[in-house]
């Protein structure tokens, strides 16, 4: 091994084609009324605003339009340095931009710090596999070509 390369010649760059950014909160007046209609499936967001404000309308002039600004500076941001950006993104935006991207980015609003299993629509431990068994696939690559260096030795 080279002894004059650096943590820095470990990491290989991500370009922004290879980004995608999600917005899972409306970035406009329409799209935070189609929320408020589609309560409680359009998540927990909608529901703190229209309770802390009492009315769509005001709850959209208080925090909805602010919020929607922002989002939407984000993915103009995003869109300008080549990431594919999806609005309104849900779960099958989110399996879309999962097969053809190595970064994803969630612009979204969570109740709390903690993650729980009831946060999940499947349960965490399918993530344990999954690591697992690529942990394994992993180990078994590496024990063959330790194999094959020891063999050429």
């Amino acid at each position: 091994m080279n002894s004059e390369l650096g943590p820095e010649d470990l990491v290989t760059p991500t370009y922004p084609p290879d980004c995608a950014v999600l917005i899972a909160l409306p970035t406009s007046y329409e799209d935070f009324v189609g929320d408020v209609e589609a309560m409680p499936k359009r998540g927990h967001y909608i529901w703190t605003v229209v309770r802390d404000y009492g009315e769509i309308d005001k709850g959209w002039e208080k925090i909805g339009k602010k919020v929607a600004t922002l989002c939407l500076e984000v993915a103009n941001v995003a869109l300008e340095a080549g990431a594919k950006v999806y609005r309104q993104a849900g779960l099958s935006q989110l399996k879309d931009a999962a097969r053809s991207h190595r970064v994803i980015v969630i612009v979204g609003h969570w109740r709390r710090p903690e993650v729980h299993s009831s946060d999940f629509r499947v349960g965490p431990d399918i993530f344990l596999t999954m690591q697992l068994a690529a942990a394994e696939k992993s180990l078994i690559e590496f024990e063959t070509l330790v194999q094959l260096i020891l063999r050429s030795a």
